[in-house]
C-alpha cells in the first residue's frame, strides 16, 4: 500500500509521545478509536496502542477503554 507524502507526514507527527499524551485523554472513545485505525491500517500497530493506552486513563468506568490507573 503506497501511503501518500502527506499522510506519513501526519503519522510521523501524531504517534510521538508527547502528542500523544497530550491529545488523547481528551478524545471521546470514538475519536480514539478513529485516530487508532488510522494508524493499524497503515501498519503503526505500536502508535495505535499507546493512543488507546493513553486515552483509557480519561474514561470513566463504563467507558470502552476504562480502567484502573495501575
Amino acid at each position: 500500500m503506497m501511503t501518500s507524502p502527506a499522510l506519513t507526514r501526519f503519522l510521523d507527527t501524531w504517534e510521538a509521545v508527547d502528542t500523544i499524551d497530550e491529545i488523547a485523554h481528551q478524545l471521546t472513545c470514538d475519536e480514539a478509536d478513529s485516530v487508532a485505525a488510522l494508524f493499524e491500517a497503515n501498519n503503526r500497530l505500536d502508535s495505535a496502542q499507546s493512543w488507546i493506552d493513553a486515552h483509557s486513563y480519561a474514561d470513566d468506568e463504563g467507558d470502552a477503554h476504562w480502567r484502573t490507573t495501575d
